[in-house]
């Protein structure tokens, strides 16, 4: 079909007809970059025939689920609309055009921006990371940073049909009482093409509450509340079990329709003067770290997204960071069931052009994401804009008036800014500033790069010394080489590993620091970035192929409930020497641990040695400083390297919480005293 490249300034639109691929078909729903229209930036003119033999006495609609990022509608020329973004779920009403033989015409276009008049600094595209991002096709380079284009019908084409009266959306929030009580409400919009009497109905756990409505023709809106006594509240995986309940609302008018929705009870809080988080009542830390999990919705899978759930609650995580995107419905589902809390922002990523119609775009947008996930009990922030810049103090104010207005059941987050993204050891010299727990009390981005493993980088470059697809692949050469000083002169397999070896000792540093200051400095951590959505070089633990990094064992080890932390003063010691290191013990858990053991170990190869052992008492949901650790290193001790291995184990032997740390003994120092004596002169 015919196609058209097209370029965004901010005068005007550029067209050009030039060097453009063959029409062909393309199978649906599918981003079409995957679909083989490789870097395209333009319209493409979709058309699909069908039949359609719907009921004569009921009203139908054409739903599309996600498009990006216009899409202009025709069904057997008829024009129904255009609408813009690309991650809303959308539809019209069909009903009267609607025949048994049918002629859909979607025009989609995902234009590029000019790199001279908007891009990147003032762009006007609402699409975050998918359209400027360091982890995306080509990162922030002038040319490159708008290549792989995401555009195409991604989500499902559906056509739907309802009764004449029927329940359009339903908004439910929960008011938890101190006598064990819930209030669910359920804020319910009725679409009616006509005036009549009907009976709505509220359902959750068996209770009901049914009123009787007159609608008139149009949209209507209505509140239903229902009481439930103790209530199965919706808990992290961490701190209890993640219970859903099927809310429905029924419409009994001339016809019968129902919907039902999946959600949970939970109340969220934050106290931002002390940087504290609340789930239903109970301060909970946040384990988090930051995701950006596909570069193209239409091959995020729910197999895909259950392997990446597994990977998250394996790591000890209990919040995410939807990185400047949004995401698929399936991916706030699984984290729903997985009872995993979800930061969302909006995908807005930098700085953007303040016009007027922009503005207008970007207000209508973020309304549309608050109203479409606003039912994920997950979701317990809406973040405006990541890093804005330019916009902080102007169209970030607008958006977070906006929000605010929509949702007063979450904390509203304006910007994700520089000043809680402390970046040393990566853009700045030194992880070890992070001893000082720098920013705060919200920690949204730490992190450094790492090589994926072989067989991604074994698709990316075979030459280590490739630096143009090494760039084009996200690689920051400076940062590796001057901050994190990686030697790239060795083998591929040894600068994987020096490179995954550095990010594992980095992030282990990072989040044991700020652990320690649990609640005095810090409330919540978001590593960055948990998996790479296309074969790159990132900040990712977990490669595009799902296979871990060295950085996931350390960021599972670190995110543990229960760890036991000890403050390394030296890694080099020599014999004969007493070792007194300082001792923490975390516990994220709502549970006290009475006389639990403690016990250090110094391991080399087969050789084992208890070194140190003692009972603690850690009360729930804390962080206390227990008895050192204390060893006097044997003179004859054999030099070498040796592994220090804590363990906290209950008087059942179940084991709570593990750690280690690497030491180094070295030779004996030489005797100044032994042999001749010899005169110095003053």
């Amino acid at each position: 079909e015919p196609m058209e490249r097209v370029v965004i300034t901010e005068e005007g639109v550029i067209r050009s007809s030039e060097g453009l691929p063959p029409a062909g078909e393309m199978a649906i729903p599918q981003s079409w970059q995957l679909g083989g229209l490789r870097d395209f930036n333009g319209v493409v003119r979709f058309t699909s025939s069908f039949t359609a033999d719907g009921p004569p006495d009921e009203r139908t609609f054409l739903r599309f689920q996600g498009v990006d990022y216009e899409a202009t509608v025709r069904l057997n020329g008829v024009e129904l609309g255009t609408h813009t973004g690309y991650f809303q779920a959308f539809e019209y009403e069909v009903t009267d055009v609607l025949r048994p033989h049918n002629e859909l015409e979607v025009l989609v276009s995902c234009p590029r921006e000019d790199e001279k008049t908007l891009w990147p600094d003032r762009k006007v595209l609402v699409k975050g990371v998918f359209n400027h991002h360091d982890a995306r096709p080509g990162g922030w380079h002038p040319l490159d940073g708008q290549s792989q284009a995401t555009g195409g019908i991604w989500g499902s084409v559906t056509v739907e049909s309802r009764p004449a009266s029927f329940v359009k959306s339903v908004q439910v929030q929960t008011v938890l009482l101190e006598n064990d009580m819930a209030f669910v409400e359920a804020q319910v919009v009725v679409d009616s093409n006509c005036r009549v009497t009907a009976d709505l109905s509220l359902e959750i756990a068996g209770v009901t509450h049914t009123e009787r409505v007159h609608l008139q023709a149009g949209t209507s809106n209505y509140s239903l509340v229902v009481q439930l006594k103790k209530p199965e509240l919706w808990w992290t995986w961490d701190l209890g079990t993640p219970n859903l309940y099927d809310v429905c609302v029924r419409l009994d008018a001339v016809s019968h329709h129902e919907v039902v929705v999946r959600t949970g009870l939970r109340t969220i809080r934050y106290d931002e003067s002390t940087g504290t988080w609340f789930l239903n009542g109970k301060r909970i830390f946040l384990r988090g770290t930051n995701v950006i999990p596909t570069q193209w919705l239409s091959n995020y899978t729910e197999d895909v997204i259950a392997q990446d759930i597994g990977l998250l609650c394996d790591a000890n995580i209990n919040a995410v960071r939807v990185h400047a995107h949004i995401n698929r419905q399936e991916f706030y589902d699984a984290c729903d069931a997985a009872g995993i809390l979800v930061w969302q922002d909006f995908p807005l990523q930098w700085s953007y052009l303040e016009r007027n119609d922009v503005l207008s775009t970007v207000t209508a947008q973020i309304r549309e994401m608050v109203h479409q996930f606003y039912n994920h009990p997950a979701i317990f922030t809406w973040c405006c804009h990541n890093e804005p810049s330019t916009n902080a103090k102007s169209m970030d104010e607008l958006l977070g008036q906006t929000v605010r207005g929509l949702d007063g059941t979450r904390y509203i987050h304006q910007q994700s800014d520089f000043k809680e993204h402390p970046y040393w050891g990566w853009y700045l010299d030194d992880y070890k500033a992070f001893r000082d727990t720098p920013m705060g009390p919200l920690v949204t981005e730490f992190g450094a790069q790492a090589f994926p493993n072989r067989a991604v980088m074994d698709t990316i470059t075979t030459d280590i010394a490739d630096w143009k697809r090494l760039t084009y692949h996200n690689f920051q050469w400076d940062e590796t080489v001057n901050v994190a000083r990686i030697n790239l002169n060795g083998t591929m397999d040894e600068v994987i590993e020096a490179s995954q070896a550095y990010q594992a000792e980095m992030l282990k540093f990072i989040i044991e620091s700020y652990r320690r200051e649990k609640y005095d400095k810090v409330g919540a951590l978001f590593q960055f970035m948990f998996m790479d959505g296309w074969p790159a070089i990132t900040w990712s633990v977990v490669d595009v192929n799902r296979s871990p990094k060295r950085g996931y064992a350390a960021l599972q080890a670190a995110y543990q409930p229960v760890l036991p932390i000890l403050v390394i003063p030296r890694k080099r010691w020599l014999p004969g020497r007493t070792l007194s290191i300082p001792m923490w013990v975390v516990n994220d858990r709502h549970e006290p641990f009475a006389d639990v053991a403690v016990e250090a170990r110094l391991t080399r190869g087969d050789s084992v040695t208890v070194i140190d052992s003692q009972l603690v008492t850690i009360p729930e949901d804390s962080c206390v400083e227990v008895n050192p650790v204390k060893y006097s290193i044997p003179l004859d001790i054999e030099p070498g390297e040796y592994r220090l291995d804590l363990t906290i184990r209950l008087k059942s032997g179940e084991v709570l919480g593990r750690n280690n740390y690497p030491l180094v003994f070295s030779d004996p120092a030489p005797n100044p005293y032994d042999g001749p004596t010899e005169v110095l002169n003053s």
